[in-house]
């Protein structure tokens, strides 16, 4: 095995803003990894993509098959750029896909982006397809970011990520390694904000305007979801059959809806971080981590400490992720945790194609 290698994660979320690329540098010292980020980027979406994105759910076989290999073309060509671009020469393209279909009680999972494609775009090996053994041995495919939180960021006891769904990641008192998607986050706060003429809530001050929806609060907490221990994880698909269903029928303004959000969200986390049973450090990434008003909120209902790092690491942790994952799979160690999934044991998923 050599000790250094560079990959080049490359991630787009649930939240359907764009594209991110991190080209991730790796260095294996005694029993750990090191790493250091080498360049970023990120290409937002036309609103034409994000559109035909979000309607795939709904297309026929042979019309998501065909926008399978297309989006993979396209993101290979966009690697290509980008290596060029910061002339890089990469061990390793490690592609998370966007996700169309999450399915853990059917034992599926589908992330449009076929590697075979992007490699064939950038000339050189793909990683993909990172959740479907998990999967198959009856874990939920999700989350993936434990196996980076624990290996990469091990001062920090837990580690949230708000992005279109916030989930957690933290070792508990008899030392098993656990992790779960929490609740929505930016995906609600996003839906809303466009009533605003807006993407999304800078600084959370659509948020701060509004007052509380004592009856939509209560509707939101008594969520299936949230009475389930263990493995568990959601998705787009469930955000739109079980969250936007009760904002439909609020007959609140939109600014108290938002504000009623942020109070659900930031309670749903802190809770979760109070049972992790941690008091020294707290670290919080993803686009959610940029917004003054919730990571507040957050604060206000822990007495754990809340650590924000630097910018690179809040836009560009999930390309990081994804770059170990695929590092991972490609020396063929596990990078998918059977305490965090459920699985029957752990595993190394995804496969790798040649450029």
């Amino acid at each position: 095995m050599q000790k250094s290698y560079l990959v080049i994660g490359v991630m787009s979320g649930s939240s359907l803003d764009g594209l991110d690329l991190a080209a991730c540098r790796f260095e294996h010292k005694e029993n750990t990894w090191d790493f250091s980020i080498k360049a970023t980027d990120f290409l937002p979406y036309e609103e034409k993509h994000r559109r035909d994105l979000s309607q795939l759910g709904n297309a026929s076989g042979i019309e998501l098959i065909k926008a399978h290999a297309d989006y993979g073309t396209w993101t290979g060509e966009q690697v290509k750029l980008f290596i060029e671009k910061h002339g890089l020469n990469p061990d390793l393209i490690a592609s998370h896909g966007h996700t169309i279909f999450h399915e853990p009680s059917q034992g599926f999972s589908f992330q449009l982006g076929s590697a075979a494609h992007i490699a064939a775009a950038c000339g050189l090996p793909c990683a993909s397809d990172f959740r479907n053994t998990d999967m198959a041995h009856g874990g939920q495919g999700a989350p993936l970011a434990p196996v980076s939180d624990f290996d990469l960021f091990p001062e920090y006891d837990v580690c949230v990520n708000l992005g279109g769904i916030a989930n957690i990641s933290y070792t508990d008192e008899d030392g098993q390694r656990l992790g779960y998607d929490i609740t929505v986050c930016n995906l609600i706060l996003n839906h809303l904000s466009i009533a605003f003429g807006e993407a999304y809530d800078k600084d959370g001050l659509f948020g701060k305007g509004g007052n509380l929806d004592s009856s939509l609060l209560l509707d939101l907490e008594s969520i299936d979801y949230y009475k389930h221990r263990g493995a568990k994880s959601i998705d787009k698909v469930w955000f739109y059959n079980h969250i936007l269903p009760h904002f439909s029928k609020a007959s609140s303004s939109i600014e108290d809806q938002m504000h009623t959000a942020y109070i659900h969200i930031a309670k749903m986390i802190a809770t979760h971080i109070e049972k992790a049973g941690q008091t020294s450090k707290v670290l919080l990434s993803g686009g959610g981590a940029k917004n003054k008003y919730l990571v507040q909120l957050i604060q206000e209902n822990t007495s754990t400490k809340i650590c924000i790092p630097s910018d690179e690491i809040i836009d560009f942790k999930e390309s990081l992720l994804m770059a170990y994952v695929g590092l991972l799979r490609l020396l063929e160690k596990t990078n998918s945790v059977s305490s965090v999934t459920g699985a029957s044991e752990a595993s190394s998923g995804g496969g790798i194609y040649l450029g």
